[in-house]
């Protein structure tokens, strides 16, 4: 193999553009430990460090076979939620497999909740803090958890969640003000997993089919960003009008003058 494939898989594998093996790790290590000044991998603290939590050892150097340490296994694993190895209904940074307690490499929207509670800290350190953080922040989703919520009681027993897009991320997966009017107000494919269903409804069969039959009532389309429902908004016109008391027409103007 020569030195320009060797640095293409090199540059592939540090990507996360395919797998990693135990020789890259293992020089990653020496590469490590060289930066640092030590010509003896096992002078480094970082590069000790490292080969312990890849499961290497210098002596893996040459040795190609798969890496068995958790880490992204393509691109598309950097993209799908989930983090490493795994793909989920929310974006997640780092080894969070312990989230996905049925074991289908899944984590559900129901089971990033649960995690929420379980595991509070490891929680918040994977889904709010670097990249993961911006796109759960502006309400984005990953490309491949609308169908697996759809497909989850068919694979697991258990239904998805009718998982969807918020904020910023809703306004341009429905596109803009203009989509949102020529949809007449109803979700689009790209906002909802589900768009003839509520956001959060359970994906049941029965729920599905009803839904597909009897589609929920459209918001309306000019409050494109569905800041509030019909009866929020009745509620704040009937606030804003004027309270006039009968008693009150007398008291006033010329017909006040005439009665004085």
């Amino acid at each position: 193999m020569g030195f320009f494939e060797n640095l293409a898989n090199d540059l592939a594998m540090g990507f996360g553009a395919k797998p990693k093996t135990k020789d890259f790790e293992a020089r990653t290590a020496r590469t490590i430990a060289r930066n640092e000044g030590f010509n003896d991998v096992s002078q480094s603290q970082r590069a000790t460090d490292y080969m312990a939590q890849r499961g290497v050892t210098q002596a893996d150097i040459g040795n190609f076979s798969a890496s068995t340490a958790p880490g992204y296994t393509s691109l598309r694993d950097r993209f799908d939620g989930g983090g490493m190895g795994m793909s989920g209904a929310r974006f997640s940074r780092g080894n969070v497999s312990n989230f996905d307690t049925d074991g289908d490499k899944y984590i559900s929207e129901q089971e990033y909740i649960s995690a929420q509670t379980n595991f509070p800290d490891q929680y918040r350190t994977s889904t709010m803090g670097g990249i993961p953080s911006l796109s759960n922040r502006v309400g984005a989703r990953p490309f491949v958890s609308y169908a697996q919520e759809r497909d989850l009681f068919e694979n697991t027993g258990v239904p998805g969640t009718n998982i969807g897009t918020t904020g910023i991320a809703d306004y341009v997966g429905g596109g803009g003000f203009v989509g949102n009017i020529l949809r007449g107000g109803a979700p689009g494919k790209l906002q909802q997993a589900n768009p003839n269903m509520e956001q959060g409804a359970r994906l049941t069969p029965d729920a599905v089919q009803a839904a597909a039959e009897n589609p929920p009532p459209r918001k309306n389309p000019l409050n494109f960003f569905n800041f509030r429902d019909e009866e929020e908004e009745n509620d704040i016109v009937e606030a804003l009008r004027p309270k006039i008391r009968p008693n009150n027409f007398a008291r006033g103007g010329i017909v006040s003058l005439t009665r004085r």
